[in-house]
């Protein structure tokens, strides 16, 4: 099972991987660089789903890149 920790882990090194500040991403999202880093660093705990939606768009994720089982 995955877990929140493991997303998130996921999220920032495919940030990195595209070379993105995490303002950069942000904004590819409409979040402010804090939420971002709040959210990367878990004090952001429970992000809505659509939140979750704009980070995958912004970061070119789908569900497998980010180990998230779909069955």
């Amino acid at each position: 099972m995955t877990t929140t920790k493991q997303i998130r882990t996921n999220c920032r090194a495919r940030r990195k991987q595209l070379g993105l500040t995490q303002a950069q991403a942000a904004a590819w999202c409409g979040f402010t660089q804090s939420i971002w880093s709040r959210y990367e660093s878990g004090k952001l705990a429970n992000p809505s789903l659509d939140s979750i939606r704009r980070v995958m768009k912004a970061l070119k994720l789908n569900t497998k890149q980010l180990d998230i089982a779909t069955t």
